[in-house]
């Protein structure tokens, strides 16, 4: 048996990988093309940030939306983020706020010899299998 190890798109490249399976589906459905303006730089970068598994789903389901409040066979339609059926993702990075005191970071320990005792107890308690007395 062979494995292939597939590297994830960086962050960087999914837009080209969207802008990628866009190209694949206008070529494979008829009229799509013509009836579609090309995709904003703004539905790309949202629809960038789900798994490149999502990105064809995604996009054929905005296509569909598009289409659905056209009343006539019109061309020149626009996908809108409304039309993404997701919610809108702010991809701007958000700067790091300090941790919670309440919660380890994860360069803290994490001290679980209560919960050890406790889970101690609840099978200590917890009735044994066999026939009932």
């Amino acid at each position: 048996m062979t494995l292939v190890n597939i590297r994830l798109p960086t962050p960087d490249e999914m837009p080209t990988v969207v802008r990628s399976v866009d190209r694949l589906i206008r070529d494979e459905s008829e009229g799509i093309a013509d009836m579609f303006r090309p995709l904003s730089d703004a539905v790309v970068r949202s629809i960038a940030v789900h798994p490149p598994r999502a990105i064809r789903k995604i996009l054929e389901d905005a296509y569909d939306s598009a289409n659905s409040e056209v009343e006539d066979e019109a061309s020149n339609i626009e996908v809108k983020l409304a039309h993404l059926g997701i919610r809108p993702v702010d991809v701007h990075p958000v700067p790091a706020k300090d941790p919670d005191p309440g919660h380890p970071t994860p360069d803290q320990p994490i001290d679980l010899s209560g919960v050890v005792q406790d889970m101690f107890r609840l099978l200590m308690w917890w009735p044994k299998p066999g026939p009932l007395h």
